[in-house]
Parts: structure tokens; sequence; C-alpha cells
């Protein structure tokens, strides 16, 4: 009988690219899924985990992240805004990151040897137009002064961590960012990320939408203050479900200043949800959320019937947005990336980015994740035994380190 290193036993696995939504057990073997079956109860394993009452779903992808730390440019996404990727996600059940533009054309193969090549979490990136990406706000208000053929020749040198094209904070009265961002479009066929920067109404937001993208396109902060979502009967706009028919992209992009209950209630309860919850976690939004289980159990604090369809906003959409591969499904010989999930009741607040709080009777909490199969967080120490019953030399490597025993005497007076 094959002995597996893990069985996780009993636990709801949801895993929408495989339609999965029930009780199932997994087996784990040298870092990938083995087997998934309703009954795995009587295999061998090195570590058997009950987990019954828990929800199993493959690790998160955050589609959204500034994680490009290690610049040592003050005040800067590109800098020290972001955040070590590592540190932050192994408690959300984040297996897998998007850097959402931190870097550009001349510093993202600094980016890749020094972070994301050293990182146990999977990280991909949209490149930025900017040349330097998010090193100065001033740098990204310049789109026709960057280096296109720097950009083709970075994005075709790393195609396989590149997987979009991020333009942001642009405070300009035209569309110079968006159509520069079109021309490498055209030349790469990859999606665009548009943080719209600042909302001026020589740049309307439905003409974004409408007119100047296409199908597969993000449009990130989409539940942002000066969005528009609601009119003044409170009825969603019907522009935004237009956008959604042609393709468009919704991407939460939580952050420090993007995302207000003003917005997400009512259009989750006319059922015009986000296609992906991400954090835009950083240093600066730490202040309002913790990462993806702060986002998601927001969300179902305002609907708590859609569960699978936020994990699917978490796996199965942003992989397919942006072509990943072996992420965001539970599947035989896949990577064992996988999150463990426990929906508690009691009395919770959360806030918004404006000041906003909603009360709440839940809270989604990460309890264990895998990554390739190894154990990276365990909440309640699931893999661990109780210290009583663990010899007396647990805690040394006796190959390395000798016992010690005291020889100083104290002497009596």
């Amino acid at each position: 009988m094959k002995k597996y290193d893990y069985l996780l036993l009993n636990g709801h696995v949801i895993d929408p690219e495989n339609g999965i939504d029930e009780v199932m057990d997994i087996a784990i073997q040298d870092g990938t899924v083995t087997c998934i079956d309703k009954d795995l109860k009587n295999q061998l394993a090195v570590c058997t985990l009950d987990l019954s009452g828990l929800y199993v779903t493959p690790g998160l992808i955050d589609a959204h992240v500034h994680c490009y730390y290690n610049t040592g440019v003050q005040k800067s996404w590109a800098g020290d805004y972001s955040i070590q990727p590592d540190v932050i996600n192994l408690s959300q059940g984040v297996t897998t990151m998007i850097d959402a533009g931190s870097s550009g054309s001349y510093n993202f193969d600094h980016f890749r040897s020094t972070v994301i090549e050293r990182s146990k979490t999977k990280i991909y990136a949209l490149l930025n137009i900017a040349d330097l990406g998010m090193t100065s706000l001033r740098d990204e208000q310049y789109p026709l002064e960057n280096d296109f053929k720097s950009f083709l020749s970075c994005y075709r040198r790393n195609e396989d961590r590149i997987v979009g094209i991020k333009i942001a904070h642009y405070n300009g009265k035209d569309f110079n960012d968006v159509d520069y961002a079109k021309r490498l479009q055209g030349e790469l066929q990859i999606p665009i990320m548009v943080d719209f920067g600042v909302f001026k109404k020589e740049r309307p937001y439905d003409e974004l939408l409408l007119s100047r993208l296409r199908s597969g396109d993000i449009t990130t902060h989409c539940f942002r203050g000066p969005v528009p979502i609601v009119d003044a009967n409170g009825f969603i706009y019907d522009y935004l479900r237009e956008a959604r028919k042609k393709g468009i992209i919704f991407d939460i992009g939580h952050g420090a200043g993007s995302f207000l209950f003003r917005n997400a209630i009512p259009a989750v309860q006319q059922d015009f949800l986000p296609d992906i919850l991400s954090s835009d976690i950083h240093v600066r939004s730490y202040r309002y959320t913790s990462g993806m289980s702060d986002v998601i159990s927001k969300f179902m604090s305002i609907d708590c019937n859609k569960f699978y369809d936020y994990i699917r906003m978490t796996t199965k959409v942003p992989k397919k947005v942006f072509g990943l591969k072996n992420c965001g499904s539970i599947a035989v010989k896949s990577d064992a990336d996988i999150a463990v999930w426990n929906i508690r009741e009691g009395n919770f607040s959360y806030q918004d980015t404006g000041g906003g709080m909603l009360d709440s009777n839940i809270c989604v909490e990460c309890e264990m994740t895998f990554i390739r199969g190894e154990v990276c967080f365990d909440r309640n120490a699931r893999v661990s035994k109780r210290y009583e019953e663990l010899n007396d030399d647990y805690g040394y490597d006796l190959l390395k380190e000798e016992r010690i025993i005291p020889q100083f005497k104290v002497i009596k007076k």
C-alpha cells in the first residue's frame, strides 16, 4: 500500500475549475496532488489530517499586489511600500501573486532575480508602461516618453513571468496612457490592467470601458469611490453591464483607497459581482486590509451564500484571465498548492478605505497553507504533536549538536 506524505480527510473541497463542491479526501505526495477521492481514510500517510467542518480550496491567486520591496526607494510602491511576499501571503491562503506594475522594463530583471526567483510564493507580474515602474508617481505621468522597444524586449525575454500590461496613477486630461498601452498590446496580444488614476471629465470612465478597452482587459479598483456605480435611484448604471457583456474584467484591488461599501454593497445586492477579488496589498493598505482572507470576509458579510463564487474569483478566473499554469485548481499531478479555511461565526466589524464600517457575523480565516506540498502556515498546529508526547531529544539535531549537562556547582553556605 502506498504511503503518502499527507492525507487531508473530510474537508469540504471547493475547486471551481474542476466543478468540485463537496466533502472529499486529498492525498499529497512529493509536492503534488496524487489522488482526490471520497474515501481515502484507510490509506497510509506520514501525516493524516482530519479537516471536518473546514473548507479546502486551491491556494488563492492574488491578482493585484505590490512586492518589489527591495529597491530602497522611499515612499514608493517599487520600494518601501511593497511587501515581502512570503511574509504576508502565507497566512492568507495565497500561493500565487501577480505584482501589479511595480516594475517597468528598466528594472524588471532586477525584480525577477532578487524577488520573484527567491520567493516560495509563485510570482508573476504586470509590466508597467513607465520604464522604472512605480518608483515615483511622477514617472507615470509621461506615457508617450517611455521606451517602447525596451518594453517589447523585456516582455519577450520574460514571457514566462510577465502576464500583462499595467497603467496607473495618471493625472492627465486625456487617454494617452491607455493609447500607449494599446500600442504595446497590438504588438504583444496580452491584457491591460488599468488603474484609472485621477478621474476627470475629459476622460470619462464609461468611455474607457466601452470604447477604449477590449475583451479580456481589466479595470482594477472597480469599487473605488469615484467610480460611477449606482444612479440617483440606487440602481446599477447600464454601462457597467454593457462593459461586462463586452468582456471587460472587473477587479477589486482593495488597497488603501480603492474599496467602498457604498459601492460594493448595492453592486453585489444587484448581482453585479466583480470578476476578480484581489487585495492590492502593500504597506500603506495594511491599515485597511490584512489580505485576501479579509477581502473575502468583507464580501461574505455582504452575501454569505456566495463563498463558492468568491473562491472562483480568486482561483479559476484570474488563472484564465492571465493564462497561468499549474495553479488555481486541485488537480491530480498538479502542484499541491492548497488552502484550508474556517468560516467563523461571531461579532465582527470591517472597514472600507474611506472610513466606512460594516458589522458582520462572519469571519473567513485561513487555517493552513500548502505550497508545493509543504506546510507553510498552520494556524492551529495541526501537523504538530503535543510536546509531552515527544521524546527528550526533540528540538535537538543530534547529528550536529551535543546535549550538554551543566558542570557548574553552587556551594551552599
